[in-house]
């Protein structure tokens, strides 16, 4: 219907326009209209269009809808012919009326004087705060953020790029309060209570900078507002000529073209490229931030996306400085390309449904802050923090065993449903190579018969690390350097297979989890080109897989975010004599995702139980 009315009104408005004068233009977005010419001429537009849209489309005006304005406040003549009786005035450019009531609405856009652009942003907050206390009302933790994230945080970002940042101030820091408030409440169970400055600054951050990608309308409105003009003037070649010359002045001459000078000018001092207006015509469209590709949730486009990257690696720069070395070494962990994928996933189906207790885990760990009750020590005998250190990096415990063995199925899967014959937990000494039979070393997928690196076979090793000690310290250059810890892992496993690397034989792939997120980019290349080759009978299970973009990820994340808070792992008899599960968490994992939970035969019982690491109960015979 939408497109229907369009096409019947077109007619009237091309002939309408073919009796404008210079310097007047019709604008209109479905049944909305707005005209611009001088005060002399609005009556005798009024009357054309008026007349037009009768004859071609049997529509009428509706003057009760009716608005006009100017900024001098001159009221054209004859208009007053168009006010009904008991309505809201049509000319609201009378000085005789209060200053918020000086002006009109553009498409969801006020324009009028200050008072009137203040008093309609007000009841734009007062709209959106309707949504924001119903959001942590919902029983589902992981929806109430998808609400947040992808519904109440970016609803700010056409105004911001619609009025000049002196305009949308006040606005956006209410707007950044009432998120922060919304997120105290789904964390805290209070929003009167705030968050910490340091983790609302770190949820601030994009998600691929470690943050939850809550952008901030403060520290975005002045890029907003320059990429809007950047965006709009080469679709408007009838009127970028007088703009650019004014925009090349200064600005001078128009609050509007003044605040976007302005605001290129504090950009170019944060750093970002700011081209000169005439490029912004003729030049090439931005070229989008490499190497991370578009996340989830990163509703920026264009210029804006260009302006807003450096500032918020303006922003992480500014905050790293003021973290503790752990702190600093877990944020740099979290960064990356699909970093925060779990939080943008949809829960389409039982395998992306996070359980409200550990998705919640994984929001507490992501800023940092304390996590449910715990006991006091671990297996191991050492403190349990409240941070959750200690758990995720303890391998005494046997978390850290049972946490890899989600993603090693998650791994198994994806090759299996690209075609390979895969064996799991293949013992170096079950294979032709010279090693002693008392060898227990093993790798966890070996697949054959993938088309990949000329029909290379793949043995695959998953391994679990994290940037943070056991004690609460950060791992070794981890605070410095994104990646430390993941390619000190992977120095290790090459130096634990040794084998594999002398013969050739095999491409050897380190699909390396960093505390819960990162993979290494020889495992993103191998999912990537997994995906592509997919079997026919197995698009169905494999189309749920990118929506991680690294397969797997739901389960090893959940079996994470239970780690932190769960009892030691506990090895329970079942299924019969000779048979055993997995451990407690990877036996809860699968309680919540409703999967049955794996039983092994008594070889591979043996095997797991040889296995295990130190501390870790065996395997009953």
């Amino acid at each position: 219907m939408p497109a229907l009315y369009s096409l019947a009104q077109h007619p009237a408005l091309e002939e309408v326009c073919g009796q404008l004068a210079e310097g007047e233009a019709i604008f209109a977005y479905l049944d909305d209209l707005y005209v611009v010419a001088a005060p002399e001429r609005v009556r005798p537009v009024y009357n054309l269009l008026q007349d037009a849209l009768w004859r071609h489309a049997c529509v009428q005006l509706h003057a009760s809808k009716t608005r006009i304005w100017n900024a001098a406040g001159e009221e054209p003549a004859q208009v007053a012919d168009l006010q009904p009786e008991d309505a809201d005035p049509v000319w609201v450019g009378a000085w005789t009326l209060p200053p918020e009531l000086q002006g009109m609405m553009v498409l969801g856009s006020p324009l009028g004087s200050d008072e009137y652009v203040q008093r309609q942003l007000q009841q734009k907050r007062d709209d959106q705060d309707r949504l924001l206390p119903r959001i942590p009302r919902m029983p589902d933790l992981q929806a109430a953020w998808l609400l947040l994230l992808f519904c109440a945080a970016p609803r700010c970002n056409y105004l911001l790029r619609m009025l000049p940042p002196a305009l949308t101030q006040a606005y956006a820091e209410a707007h950044d309060a009432a998120i922060r408030r919304c997120l105290s409440a789904l964390l805290l169970q209070d929003a009167d209570q705030q968050l910490p400055a340091t983790p609302a600054e770190v949820a601030s951050l994009p998600l691929r900078l470690g943050g939850l990608g809550l952008h901030s309308a403060t520290r975005t409105r002045q890029s907003a507002y320059w990429a809007s003009w950047c965006d709009a003037l080469p679709v408007m070649p009838e009127v970028a000529d007088r703009l650019l010359q004014a925009l090349n002045r200064g600005g001078v001459g128009a609050h509007s073209l003044l605040s976007a000078s302005q605001a290129a000018a504090q950009l170019r001092d944060l750093g970002v490229r700011v081209p000169a207006w005439d490029e912004v015509m003729t030049g090439p469209a931005p070229r989008q931030p490499q190497p991370h590709p578009s996340e989830p949730g990163d509703f920026r486009r264009g210029w804006q996306r260009h302006a807003d990257h450096v500032c918020d690696q303006r922003a992480l720069e500014m905050l790293l400085p003021h973290l503790d070395p752990a702190s600093r070494a877990l944020l740099l962990s979290q960064a990356g390309p699909y970093g925060g994928r779990v939080f943008t996933v949809l829960p389409t189906s039982r395998d992306f449904d996070v359980p409200c207790a550990q998705f919640r885990v994984l929001l507490l760990r992501r800023l940092r802050l304390p996590l449910p009750l715990a006991p006091r020590a671990c297996t191991c005998r050492g403190r349990l923090d409240q941070l959750g250190d200690h758990r995720a990096a303890c391998a005494n415990s046997g978390v850290l065993a049972s946490r890899a063995l989600p993603l090693e199925r998650a791994l198994a899967r994806v090759c299996q449903e690209a075609g390979a014959r895969v064996v799991r937990n293949m013992r170096l000494a079950d294979m032709n190579i010279t090693v002693p039979v008392s060898d227990e070393r093993r790798i966890e997928v070996v697949a054959n018969g993938l088309p990949l690196w000329h029909g290379s076979q793949l043995a695959i090793d998953a391994t679990m690390v994290s940037p943070v000690t056991r004690a609460g310290e950060a791992q070794a250059g981890a605070a410095e350097r994104p990646g430390r810890a993941l390619h000190n892992a992977v120095l290790r496993k090459r130096r634990a297979y040794p084998e594999l690397a002398r013969a050739h034989r095999c491409r050897a792939e380190k699909n390396v989890g960093k505390k819960e997120k990162l993979l290494e980019g020889e495992a993103i290349a191998l999912l990537a080109q997994a995906t592509s080759l997919r079997a026919p009978d197995d698009v169905v299970a494999f189309s749920r897989l990118p929506a991680f973009s690294k397969p797997g990820q739901g389960a090893r994340t959940r079996s994470h975010a239970s780690a932190p808070h769960r009892p030691p792992p506990q090895v329970l008899p079942g299924g019969g004599p000779g048979r055993m599960t997995c451990g407690f968490a990877s036996a809860q994992n699968h309680e919540n995702t409703g999967a049955a939970s794996p039983t092994y035969g008594p070889r591979a019982g043996r095997r797991l139980g040889r296995a295990s690491p130190r501390g870790a109960q065996k395997s009953p015979r």
